[in-house]
């Protein structure tokens, strides 16, 4: 990507990592469609990312595939 503004796209992978590398204990706080607060780290977070796309490739998901939707506001 030489030449553009940035060195790599911007996927949430590459967010994630970047949070789980400097900021891997900040709180992350959700609150649910109950109203009950959910908390976490960046690096739970991105742990438990790894772990569902690995769990995601062992049962055939393949690059490219629409698996889910992005939920911005819940954990």
């Amino acid at each position: 990507m030489h030449g553009l503004m940035m060195n790599s796209p911007l996927l949430v992978q590459s967010l994630l990592e970047f949070a789980s590398q400097f900021h891997s204990d900040s709180r992350v706080v959700s609150r649910r469609v109950s109203g009950e607060l959910s908390y976490s780290n960046y690096g739970e977070i991105y742990n438990r990312s790894k772990s569902l796309a690995v769990g995601l490739i062992e049962n055939g998901i393949k690059s490219g595939d629409r698996i889910a939707t992005l939920a911005w506001n819940s954990d």
